[in-house]
């Protein structure tokens, strides 16, 4: 078994706002244990092996992760220099948060945010079954909304015919077992949007 730590953007992708010189993406801090298997690749572009899945974490007797929290942030980026510009956890543990350990982020945050040219930050991908919208300049949380279940996408943005701009996310039909501490999810899938004021 090797130690590895997960430190860095997932592989959703990030989101840019131009206007500001920004780049935003979510970032995780965990301890992993993972094994490296031969590759089953093609042979048509190098392959260094890959994780054995599912991907263990150090954790606690009841299930949290070792390491200091936030487990996972959600953070902006300058483009122009390189700096970072704000970080804030992203996600959290109700019952923690019951304890007033808060600021821990959720241990495991798949799926990208989007930024909109009204100056926001939307992303689910925390398991807590909330989805956010922060201020793109400063990062603080301005509105969540709690889901019927996690929301591990990129979320998207449309306009309608009626003019109206709307923000919209898939919650559900993610796997279980990424879940610290467990819990069981549904599978089902839901489809869900929300229109900007």
């Amino acid at each position: 078994m090797t130690n590895s730590g997960s430190r860095g953007g997932s592989w959703a992708g990030v989101a840019a706002d131009p206007t500001l010189d920004l780049v935003f993406l979510n970032t995780r801090h965990l301890g992993v244990i993972a094994q490296l298997q031969p590759s089953t690749s093609s042979g048509v572009l190098p392959s260094f092996g890959k994780q054995k899945v599912p991907t263990n974490f150090y954790v606690d007797p009841q299930g949290y992760p070792c390491n200091q929290p936030p487990w996972s942030e959600l953070i902006a980026v300058s483009t122009k220099t390189g700096d970072v510009m704000w970080r804030t956890p992203l996600g959290e543990y109700p019952e923690l948060t019951k304890k007033g350990i808060t600021g821990t982020g959720t241990a495991v945050n798949d799926g990208g945010p989007i930024a909109t040219a009204s100056g926001l930050v939307f992303i689910g991908a925390t398991t807590d079954f909330g989805f956010r919208a922060f201020d793109a300049k400063t990062g603080k949380e301005l509105w969540r909304a709690t889901l019927p279940d996690d929301s591990l996408m990129t979320p998207l943005t449309y306009q309608a015919a009626n003019g109206k701009q709307y923000v919209a996310t898939v919650a559900g039909g993610g796997d279980a077992a990424f879940h610290i501490p467990a819990k069981t999810t549904s599978g089902n899938a839901t489809i869900v949007a929300f229109a900007l004021k």
